[in-house]
């Protein structure tokens, strides 16, 4: 009895060592075409190993597959992978239940299309796996790449290093998982997980955080796919934090924002409504709500619209009091941080619709606008809006963007029916400024730069008298001083309410005192210090004079960024007080 026992046993730790020992010296090559078999059986699409193939029984059944393709694709087959390797549960592979402990995938390429009715381009032939027969424990993907086409846009996506790390508890799902890519140069990191497919639909949860920007997304719906075209509807977030950490460990601030809303995406386009935008921490952030339809395809564009009840500009900027109620400082402030986000890559249309936006203390009112964008800048079709003193304000042109900063060109208008409560807003004052008191209204081509302001075609009137011309202010450049360059045209120019005009509207700003200036003015008849000046300075023609402090110098004044002392400089002049170079042109 016991020899038999013997026997047995000596059996069993032979038949384990063959199985160990065993299939090192197996040359499973010669069943290529075996395993091409049964994989496209399970699969339902060609398979091909053209590389080394491994296999073991213990201690857990496992199989090697090297340089495995799978699919016919146009261009290249479907699912390529350096390296494919599984291993199995050993009870559940004995009831017929293909479970794997770890499903490895080394350098896979995997091709992915929509076709051009939208649906997805895979090989339609049944598997003979019961999707319900597999379940993976650990799926990894390592140094993997994915091709994305669509055959109605001819768009191109490539994921590049994908990674994953998930488990599937069966072909249908659920699952989940997450890993990282690059696209266009750009880390991302994302997180999935899935539901059960049934009924041609499935729950889907996704987050995406950029490695290196400070942003993230996420969507959360359900995944339909009628006639294998894919669509998701559901809810989208999109948000930054208030500040990051840098590669350097340095904490970065940042003015956080988040976007969500309700989302239905298809092949061609993307429909976003019930939208809510905000910008700014909770406490003094402005707040938007609006729709939007983003269309795929060869020509992709968006259309939006965009409005929002109380704005509070001033809040948002949080300016130093000394600037705090100077409008043309909070717009250079509000510019400067919008100029990224206002930079879009693909063309299209906003409509703005803003019932107060409180500006420098001020309220301006129905701000209403039409824009459409491209990917160097904006057109302004319109915009306009309500100003304190009574004052209708419109603009379009061109809004662009370049590496010296932000540009706009176009025409511009302005009513204002108290231009004293106008200049005290201008000047950031309280009370009612010292002004002209009857209507004004001004028109012109305006062109703002990095390095210079102009007025072209200048039309004015002032408590009903008139006057034109054109104004460039030139900023200095490296050893370049500032330059001015002046018209004016009237029959009658009151210089009194000029010298408060000019101030006024550029308060806020500190433009160097010109270094040159280009004088040419044909004025009839000029008020100045209240006293009217019976002289006709069209006489004088062109004035050029170069403004400095030098031995040879003949000017012993500046002309002073368009303030008081600039009217007084030149009524002294006027005088015969003060010499001045000047070349006197069709005397």
């Amino acid at each position: 009895m016991q020899a038999t026992l013997l026997s047995v046993s000596i059996a069993i730790i032979l038949a384990l060592l063959a199985a160990l020992v065993g299939p090192h010296f197996v040359d499973w090559s010669q069943y290529r075409s075996t395993f091409e078999a049964e994989a496209t059986r399970l699969t339902g699409m060609p398979v091909r190993v053209t590389g080394a193939i491994d296999a073991r029984l213990l201690p857990t059944p496992s199989l090697l597959l090297k340089d495995v393709e799978a699919g016919t694709g146009t261009d290249a087959p479907h699912v390529r992978a350096r390296e494919l390797s599984i291993e199995f549960g050993l009870g559940p592979l004995l009831r017929a239940h293909w479970r794997a402990s770890e499903l490895r995938l080394l350098g896979p390429e995997l091709h992915v299309g929509l076709d051009r009715d939208g649906a997805i381009d895979w090989p339609k032939n049944a598997a003979d796996l019961a999707p319900d027969q597999l379940s993976i424990d650990r799926f990894v993907i390592e140094g993997g790449r994915m091709v994305l086409t669509d055959a109605g846009s001819g768009g191109r996506l490539v994921l590049d290093r994908l990674s994953f790390a998930g488990e599937f508890r069966s072909l249908l799902g659920p699952a989940k998982g997450e890993g990282s890519f690059e696209a266009g140069g750009q880390s991302y990191r994302y997180a999935l997980a899935a539901g059960r497919l049934e009924d041609e639909a499935v729950k889907l949860h996704v987050e995406v955080d950029p490695g290196d920007r400070p942003w993230t997304a996420e969507a959360d719906g359900v995944v339909h796919f009628a006639n294998q075209a894919p669509e998701f509807e559901g809810a989208l977030k999109l948000a930054r934090p208030v500040g990051v950490v840098d590669a350097a460990g340095h904490g970065v601030a940042l003015v956080p924002w988040r976007a969500n809303g309700h989302v239905k995406i298809t092949a061609a386009n993307a429909l976003f409504d019930k939208a809510e935008f905000q910008y700014g921490p909770d406490e003094r952030a402005i707040r938007l709500s609006g729709a939007a339809n983003l269309k795929f395809g060869q020509d992709p564009r968006y259309d939006a619209v965009l409005s929002g009840r109380q704005l509070d500009v001033d809040a948002l900027l949080g300016l130093p009091q000394s600037a705090r109620r100077l409008p043309l400082a909070a717009v250079q402030e509000l510019a400067e941080l919008f100029t990224g986000p206002l930079k879009l890559p693909i063309p299209g249309r906003v409509g703005i619709g803003i019932d107060s936006v409180t500006l420098a203390g001020s309220p301006l009112r129905d701000v209403r606008g039409d824009l459409t964008s491209d990917a160097k800048g904006w057109d302004l079709e319109h915009f306009e809006f309500r100003a304190p003193g009574f004052t209708s304000a419109r603009v379009s042109g061109r809004l662009g963007f370049a590496d010296q900063g932000v540009s706009f060109h176009g025409p511009a208008s302005i009513e204002a029916s108290d231009p004293k409560a106008l200049l005290a807003w201008l000047e950031g004052r309280s009370a009612a400024a010292h002004g002209p008191a009857g209507l004004l209204r001004a028109s012109g081509e305006l062109a703002l730069g990095s390095d210079r302001i102009a007025i072209d075609r200048l039309k004015a009137e002032v408590d009903r008298k008139e006057f034109g011309g054109r104004l460039v202010y030139v900023y200095p450049l490296y050893r370049q001083p500032a330059r001015l360059e002046l018209e004016l045209k009237a029959a009658e120019l009151d210089l009194d309410e000029l010298a408060v005009l000019a101030p006024a509207i550029l308060a806020g700003s500190k433009p160097d005192f010109p270094g040159e200036l280009l004088l040419s003015a044909d004025i009839d008849r000029a008020i100045l210090a209240g006293e009217i000046l019976i002289v006709a300075l069209a006489a004088l023609g062109p004035i050029a004079s170069r403004l400095g402090w030098g031995d040879r110098a003949t000017v012993f004044y500046r002309f002073l960024s368009l303030n008081v002392a600039a009217v007084v400089g030149l009524w002294l002049w006027l005088r015969g007080r003060v010499p001045v170079t000047w070349e006197p042109s069709g005397l």
